[in-house]
């Protein structure tokens, strides 16, 4: 499994990150919503795991231009 985790907050991320991978699975991680829009078109994603309030392009936008872009990425929006 391929997961893509955009969240601004470093400690979180590389939390998230090493349990994921202990588990054997592909994570890509970015902490700004523009990049992560950006590895979301460029990659093949199963999920993507976004928080609310990202700099450059917050959460919401971010589900709403992979919606659009029709990927067939699964989304959780974190809070």
């Amino acid at each position: 499994m391929r997961i893509l985790i955009v969240e601004d907050d470093v400690r979180l991320t590389r939390l998230m990150a090493s349990v994921l991978t202990e588990e054997h699975w592909t994570v890509d991680v970015t902490h700004d919503g523009n990049d992560g829009l950006e590895l979301a078109l460029g990659g093949s994603y199963d999920v993507a795991l976004v928080d609310w309030m990202l700099p450059g392009r917050d959460g919401p936008a971010l589900c709403r231009a992979i919606r659009q872009a029709r990927l067939p990425t699964a989304l959780l929006l974190l809070t």
